[in-house]
């Protein structure tokens, strides 16, 4: 087996970043791939279609290099079309890995509360993007977590209750990667 992807998604304010993060620091040797960073190399944010096509393929490539150097990969983003999801698995070409899919939601006052500004490391002030907003959720595969009332420990714990029992398995397009 080349490794596990973890792939965390979900709307804005759902944790998606801070769970995948410390999850990734707490495997033995994981990596935490942020797609949100490789659009913020296009201007705008990323918002044209073509920016996004290049940051999900980016994103495979940087994974596919993870799995083959033997380390499990973390990658968050909100994958608000299951199209954007397959795109991006598309670009995975180590086939004999797991891929465990997790959809985080939160209620509408969690996400209130999580919106209120935060600082970076020079104290100024960060302004979270609120412009995805997932308003019907086609995607079906994978497991769910509402993270309204836990904390990123507990986002963590619970994602690693749902890769031990092998929920949330998936397949990659064109493959028999995935489920067992």
């Amino acid at each position: 087996m080349a490794g596990t992807i973890i792939i965390l998604r979900g709307e804005t304010l759902t944790g998606k970043t801070a769970a995948a993060g410390l999850l990734a620091r707490s495997l033995e040797r994981g990596a935490h791939v942020e797609i949100e960073k490789l659009l913020g190399f296009f201007p705008g944010g990323g918002s044209d279609p073509r920016h996004i096509g290049v940051a999900l393929a980016s994103a495979a490539a940087c994974v596919n290099h993870l799995l083959a150097a033997g380390f499990d990969a973390v990658v968050d983003w909100q994958f608000w079309e299951p199209e954007l999801l397959d795109l991006f698995l598309a670009g995975i070409r180590i086939r004999d890995c797991r891929v465990h899919l997790v959809t985080l939601s939160a209620s509408r006052e969690a996400r209130r509360v999580r919106r209120q500004p935060a600082t970076n490391a020079a104290g100024a002030a960060i302004r979270a993007d609120t412009s995805v907003r997932m308003t019907a959720d086609r995607e079906r595969r994978g497991a769910r977590i509402n993270t309204s009332s836990l904390s990123v420990e507990d986002v963590c714990e619970a994602v690693a209750e749902i890769m031990d029992s092998k929920r949330g398995l998936i397949e990659i397009p064109n493959s028999r990667a995935g489920r067992e």
